[in-house]
């Protein structure tokens, strides 16, 4: 009866002292390492596992072994989103648009800006950015741009636009 009791509490204490051991599979980088702002407002992995994220001076582009940084008009990266088609799209401060890699394999940004009205160019940060269906909505605090066949939709807010989020197959903004 000792015997087997013993045994049975190895069994259930062994598993947890052996998960307490071993050595952390996480890395930390510094702001050094990066060489850019410590803070970091997004993060999103592509299809071919390059990670991106949203910074306060760019987006940093990580594919494990080497940082890059796209200068996005020296503003602040706050979200971004992924389509079905593997595209990134970016939310940043004043600007908002997509990435793409060039014939070389340098990852460049295309503004989205230009599409729209001078009246509407100054709209603050874009907070978050959704893919849903075939279209990207970029969300600030006063307007919601659409985007979608290469022309951008305007929604402005009668109050201030808050969250966003899917349900089925509609896409719901609180304002």
């Amino acid at each position: 009866m000792f015997s087997s009791l013993r045994y049975l509490l190895l069994f259930f204490l062994f598993p947890h002292i052996s998960i307490g051991q071993g050595n952390s599979f996480t890395k930390t980088y510094t702001s050094k390492d990066y060489n850019a702002q410590t803070q970091n407002w997004c993060v999103l992995q592509d299809d071919d596992g390059l990670m991106y994220f949203g910074n306060g001076t760019s987006l940093l582009v990580y594919d494990g072994k080497t940082w890059k940084s796209i200068r996005l008009n020296n503003s602040i990266v706050r979200s971004l989103a992924k389509d079905n088609n593997g595209v990134i799209y970016y939310g940043a401060q004043g600007e908002f648009g997509y990435l793409y890699a060039t014939k070389n394999g340098v990852i460049v940004n295309k503004s989205l800006v230009d599409l729209l009205p001078d009246s509407l160019k100054l709209f603050g940060d874009v907070w978050k950015t959704y893919s849903f269906k075939d279209k990207v909505i970029f969300q600030t605090f006063d307007y919601v741009f659409i985007y979608e066949n290469q022309k951008i939709s305007v929604i402005e807010s009668e109050n201030y636009f808050h969250f966003g989020y899917q349900r089925n197959n509609d896409f719901f903004i609180v304002d």
